[in-house]
């Protein structure tokens, strides 16, 4: 549950009062509010893509902190996402799979070159899938199957 303040004169920045409510309510995290008087949560403003939100209340901008490299931040991120295994995250903003054939079986990769082939016996279809060995009665005897 959102905290919220006591209702003033004039609401405060960071917060919205819906109508017949008698106190504020916060912003949530990964959100901001520079106007005063909101009456929605829809006044809460996302932090933009590659940024982050970890306080409630935000009155600006300036509380959405940059998502380091590594970490996958969309919009109304309360914190940074560790890019996922299978993917590589080449910006803040972007999460991109590896393709066919390969996968990644960390945390964190920046970069395509972290995506290795596939290893023998198994396949990589892509599209944030990890190996997976192949089903029995059947092999691979390449690096880099996608199926």
């Amino acid at each position: 549950m959102r905290k919220i303040q006591d209702r003033n004169k004039n609401d405060n920045q960071g917060t919205y009062c819906p109508v017949n409510v008698s106190n504020q309510i916060l912003c949530p995290q990964g959100t901001y509010n520079q106007n005063f008087g909101s009456k929605t949560i829809n006044d809460c403003l996302p932090c933009p893509d590659g940024t982050f939100g970890q306080q409630e209340g935000s009155a600006s901008t300036k509380n959405c902190l940059p998502c380091s490299l590594g970490n996958y931040c969309p919009q109304r991120s309360p914190a940074p996402i560790a890019c996922p295994s299978n993917y590589y995250c080449p910006s803040p903003m972007l999460q991109t799979p590896c393709p066919s054939g390969t996968y990644f079986s960390g945390n964190s990769a920046t970069m395509i070159d972290s995506c290795v082939q596939c290893l023998l016996g198994s396949f990589c279809p892509g599209n944030g899938e990890g190996a997976s060995p192949c089903q029995a009665g059947s092999y691979s005897d390449k690096l880099g199957n996608s199926k």
